[in-house]
């Protein structure tokens, strides 16, 4: 989710500033961001977080049946354009 305002009516096109920084307190290396607007919008991480997880199968009398590992996605799945006159048209992938 980025925050990019329309340069004609208000903002700076090439910043993120105020609260949608708070979305992004580390770059894509891992490193803590500093704080204030985001100017370098090639710096910001992917919008999309891999979670390894580890699974089991268990019957009731608590004895693992089975194991292994799951992976779980969360974050932004599909583009969303707009334009000022109009609501946003959300493409799902």
């Amino acid at each position: 989710m980025v925050h990019v305002d329309e340069p004609d009516f208000c903002g700076d096109p090439r910043k993120i500033d105020g609260w949608m920084t708070d979305f992004y307190p580390y770059d894509k290396d891992g490193k803590r961001q500093k704080g204030g607007p985001i100017t370098d919008l090639d710096k910001l991480p992917s919008e999309i977080v891999k979670v390894k997880i580890e699974s089991a199968v268990v019957d009731y009398s608590g004895n693992t049946i089975d194991k292994g590992w799951l992976e779980m996605w969360a974050g932004f799945w599909g583009p969303v354009s707009y334009t000022h006159l109009t609501l946003p048209t959300i493409y799902h992938v």
